[in-house]
């Protein structure tokens, strides 16, 4: 495993899947690539407000970007179409462990909604 993987908080194997991205470009993706193509089109939601930033009249006080709900489902879909114990992994923490709420807008105002769990298509636990 490399160290400066781990350091940046990015996933083994991916360059798009964790804190920011290790990428060099857009097509720059890592060994597990299905998965950092997930990662890469959740990164780039371009509805989001990012940590310690206030964006659509909400402030988001957490360590972590919140997305659309929109993107968010579609992360989730994509890690459970691509059928791999890594792709799990990242649903599991990103959904279950971290439980990032998303971004909802509503005709009246934009909200903040619940993560939608994340439920293990390989192993069910």
């Amino acid at each position: 495993v490399n160290p400066v993987t781990l350091l940046s908080g990015i996933l083994p194997g991916t360059k798009w899947c964790g804190a920011g991205d290790l990428a060099n470009n857009y097509f720059d993706l890592g060994v597990e690539a299905m998965l950092d193509k997930c990662c890469r089109t959740h990164d780039l939601c371009p509805v989001k407000v990012r940590a310690y930033t206030s964006r659509y009249n909400l402030t988001n006080n957490s360590l972590y970007t919140k997305s659309h709900c929109t993107c968010d489902a579609i992360l989730q879909q994509c890690l459970k179409d691509a059928q791999h114990s890594t792709a799990d992994i990242m649903g599991n923490i990103y959904f279950n462990l971290l439980k990032v709420p998303c971004v909802r807008q509503g005709k009246d105002r934009t909200t903040f909604q619940a993560a939608e769990r994340y439920d293990n298509p390989i192993i069910r636990g």
